[in-house]
């Protein structure tokens, strides 16, 4: 007989029904706390289903706004920690840094609302600033929450529906900051505080972190793969496979050796 495998518990995999549930939550309260009454006392379903709309127009509007803050708070830390500006996207748009000059293209990565790449500092004794940067879109995205709790706050009584304008608002900023420093993984993708965790722990893992930006960086610059130093391609003992920064550095090198037309190596690789 099989043995039955064990199915491990993951936090990554409930967040799309806690985010659910914390949507349908907001939904409930919202439309209770609205019981507006037409002519003769009666309920008017028009009156009652307009601050369903304000909250939900908020709530996807909140998600863009927190996108793109999320992101320009790496470019914010990763700027004070001495990083060098690569590229900026939301969604599938991108502004790339070529030639001292700032380039729209269209560039998509799965599982990634945003991004920002930036070229990190070179090492001292292989140490180099991470932190701030990893952080900086999770306080940004706390920052917003702050903000738009604060304005509901002073603006409830003076502002229609304004529990629906601002809260939702507020409860995306709160909820995107805590994904990004949770040290999971989503559809594959690490999050900053899943670098940030396995950066502290593994000198590898820090080591395939400045790598990959500073290989974008090049590559942006019109660098080949093939081009590159072979040191920062080397599979060492202990390298984690798992990490998704490490991974990505090897899947690199397996294209690095095709380019090289080294065939034989690649295919041990892969």
């Amino acid at each position: 007989m099989k043995k039955k495998e064990k199915s491990k518990f993951k936090l990554a995999s409930i967040l799309p029904y806690a985010i659910g549930a914390a949507i349908g939550l907001l939904f409930a309260f919202f439309s209770n706390g609205s019981n507006t009454k037409g002519a003769g006392g009666e309920s008017s379903l028009a009156l009652e289903f307009v601050p369903v709309l304000i909250l939900l127009t908020s709530f996807f509007f909140g998600i863009a706004l927190n996108v793109v803050l999320h992101e320009l708070g790496h470019l914010i830390c990763g700027l004070l920690s001495g990083y060098k500006f690569i590229s900026f996207s939301v969604g599938h748009i991108m502004l790339v840094k070529e030639n001292g000059k700032l380039k729209k293209k269209s560039f998509g990565v799965a599982g990634v609302g945003g991004q920002c790449l930036m070229s990190p500092p070179e090492p001292v004794n292989g140490a180099f600033p991470f932190l701030l940067y990893n952080l900086g879109g999770s306080c940004m995205n706390f920052i917003v929450s702050g903000i738009f709790v604060m304005l509901f706050m002073l603006l409830r009584d003076a502002v229609v529906y304004s529990e629906s304008i601002f809260l939702p608002i507020a409860f995306v900023g709160a909820l995107l900051g805590i994904i990004n420093v949770l040290p999971i993984k989503i559809e594959g993708v690490s999050t900053d505080g899943h670098n940030i965790v396995s950066m502290r722990k593994s000198e590898i893992s820090r080591r395939a972190f400045w790598v990959l930006l500073t290989m974008n960086a090049r590559m942006a610059l019109g660098a080949r793969l093939k081009d590159l130093p072979e040191s920062w391609f080397e599979i060492t003992e202990g390298y984690d496979f798992n990490d998704t920064v490490s991974a990505n550095v090897a899947a690199f090198r397996l294209n690095r050796l095709i380019e090289r037309r080294d065939f034989a190596e690649a295919k041990a690789l892969a």
